[in-house]
């Protein structure tokens, strides 16, 4: 089970707050639709070059590549993008016609035409035959008054429900009989798209479990919404590979890479890595107990000896020990393959527990992936997240001396007794050596301004509050998100 007891109250949780915006956005007639060498984290602080606040290493950074570089999106003229303003339905149907006419998508049949006049739309406005195309096509559809409301906000279901009519997916929405929302009803009109767009990858669920069809989205995730689902439609309508866009995360230390999903949070441990979607909802703690809607991942290596080399010996070994461990649970083995090496898949289905052993060849190593998700709303949705992730964990041979790991890790121990212990942050800045405060909040908690300092040996944010030199908290990478 690879659980460890927490001493004292109080232990690092260095974690790794991947970028939070969901997707990105488009210009309409001028207005923007829109080293060290133990832990690194691949373009943890790259430069913007796409829009001035748009970073490389955002979620939906290739999306919007994708659109600026088809001619379907630009940006405002100082090169920003601006994200996180919603979208009109007006300027989300320029972006789906802009991208159906240049992709040669756009459905054939015109079922209405001429098409139908809105009052509210005038014939001289920027975006008048967008919606007029749409509305030739069928893709979208005014109100029973006679309006469109043009500058009203788009709604996630009414979003999903336009792009893939103007990709011309033949969704099936007669007799849907499950549903994966707890929020959206049998017989609701937008429960085909949406479940359909679950079953892709185009959308997830919130962390509270729900889709929220209601909700404005933002100029971001319009476009990573059209991203997606153009990528399902070139792939014969496969499911989205969400790992093509998680970050690739490091560990030389402990001999491994993996692709971290979005907004989970990467704790580093002398030992073992933890990644640890939290459980906001019901306010989980921390990540040794497992919470109805969270989910970990435990990656560490283990040295091998001479006769687990074989992997039917080995494997042999870890499924007599899993039935020793669940003697009463039904527990299912696969022998399978991971980065090209021999694995061994394990899952009890009843406790939402996944296990990966994998041999490494000529270094008598394995890799152990443990993961465990909540039996939630979020279980099936966390199980193919967790086996993207453990998927993607691969071999690092490490380029650190045994004496350089043992001073990490006694730093790392270091830095953890340190963690909410008044007085302590002088001592550990100035061991760690190169630790630099590259940003300050000036207010602070209400005893006094809070330091952020990076290092990057450590590759480390260590977040101190300066009058009692206490260190509140410590995270991967250069973050100021705590």
């Amino acid at each position: 089970m690879d659980k460890k007891i927490l001493k004292n109250g109080a232990r690092v949780i260095v974690g790794f707050w991947l970028m939070c915006a969901v997707f990105g956005g488009v210009i309409f007639d001028g207005a923007v639709f829109g080293a060290g060498q133990i832990f690194n984290v691949q373009s943890a602080q790259a430069a913007n070059t796409l829009f001035a606040d748009v970073s490389n290493d955002t979620r939906y950074f290739m999306s919007l590549s994708y659109l600026k570089n088809l001619g379907v999106i630009s940006g405002y003229p100082d090169m920003t993008f601006k994200p996180n303003n919603l979208i009109t339905r007006a300027e989300f149907l320029k972006l789906i016609m802009m991208h159906a006419g240049i992709k040669n998508t756009r459905p054939k049949t015109i079922l209405f035409d001429p098409p139908p006049q809105f009052s509210d739309v005038n014939p001289d406005a920027w975006f008048a035959k967008y919606i007029s195309d749409a509305a030739k096509f069928g893709i979208a559809k005014g109100y029973s008054d006679g309006t469109f409301h043009p500058t009203d906000n788009v709604k996630l279901a009414e979003a999903l429900k336009m792009v893939y009519l103007a990709h011309a997916i033949n969704v099936p929405t007669i007799n849907i009989r499950e549903n994966p929302f707890p929020d959206l009803f049998i017989g609701h009109w937008a429960l085909p798209y949406a479940k359909f767009s679950w079953e892709k990858n185009v959308v997830l669920m919130d962390s509270d479990s729900k889709l929220h069809p209601e909700k404005n989205i933002t100029r971001a995730e319009a476009a990573e919404i059209l991203y997606r689902v153009q990528q399902v439609s070139s792939k014969l309508l496969a499911p989205f590979d969400l790992s093509s866009e998680w970050e690739l995360y490091e560990n030389s230390s402990q001999n491994f890479s993996v692709r971290v999903p979005w907004d989970w949070q990467i704790i580093p441990e002398s030992t073992r890595t933890v990644l640890w979607q939290k459980d906001a909802i019901n306010k989980q703690p921390d990540y040794e107990y497992i919470s109805p809607l969270s989910a970990k991942i435990v990656i560490r290596s283990t040295a091998l000896a001479d006769d687990e080399l074989k992997s039917n010996v080995y494997f042999e070994k870890i499924k007599s020990f899993s039935k020793q461990v669940f003697p009463t649970q039904e527990t299912k083995f696969e022998e399978t393959t991971i980065g090209g090496q021999s694995a061994l898949y394990i899952k009890v289905p009843s406790k939402n527990i996944y296990n990966w052993y994998v041999i490494i060849k000529d270094a008598k190593k394995a890799l152990i992936v443990y993961a465990e998700a909540g039996i939630g709303g979020l279980a099936e949705q966390f199980e193919k997240i967790i086996k993207l992730s453990a998927g993607s964990v691969k071999y690092l041979a490490s380029n650190l001396t045994p004496e350089q790991q043992a001073q990490i890790e006694a730093l790392i121990a270091k830095i953890s007794a340190a963690v909410n212990v008044e007085g302590k942050s002088k001592e550990i800045i100035k061991e760690i050596s190169d630790a630099v405060i590259f940003e300050t909040d000036s207010i602070g908690i209400g005893t006094g301004p809070v330091d952020y300092y990076y290092s990057k040996k450590l590759n480390l944010t260590i977040k101190v509050e300066r009058t009692s030199k206490t260190i509140l908290a410590t995270r991967g990478g250069k973050t100021a998100k705590f």
